[in-house]
């Protein structure tokens, strides 16, 4: 996702305020169901993470879509599984024109990973 700071004060892009927002009104609360902004030890910043089921949502705008990008956010994701960190990364296209969609989604993984069938690495 598209972000800046200024002064220490985390800026989210309107579609990471858009999930943020769809997040919020379906119950979970921020910084304790799940995390803005999270640093991992290899380095990332994921855009929202679940740290209780160990994923990671990720708000991908257009830049996502190049050959170069999508490269190099499958090393990403591949790298934030050997963290046990799985990845759904979800397209601004997609959040903007089908939301509901994207929530009942959003939550159909978040079942999911609670099973624990979900967490990354197990239930293959």
């Amino acid at each position: 996702g598209s972000r800046w700071r200024f002064s220490g004060v985390l800026i989210m892009s309107r579609y990471e305020e858009m999930f943020d927002s769809m997040l919020q009104s379906a119950g979970f609360v921020r910084d304790r169901d799940y995390y803005r902004e999270y640093p991992t030890p290899n380095g990332y910043t994921l855009d929202f993470y679940f740290p209780q089921e160990n994923l990671c949502f990720e708000i991908d705008g257009i830049h996502h879509r190049t050959p170069v990008r999508v490269i190099r956010d499958k090393r990403r994701d591949e790298s934030m599984m050997r963290y046990g960190i799985r990845t759904l990364r979800i397209d601004t296209d997609l959040l903007e024109k089908r939301g509901n969609l994207v929530l009942s989604l959003v939550l159909k993984n978040i079942r999911y990973a609670r099973t624990g069938l979900g967490k990354a690495g197990q239930g293959r």
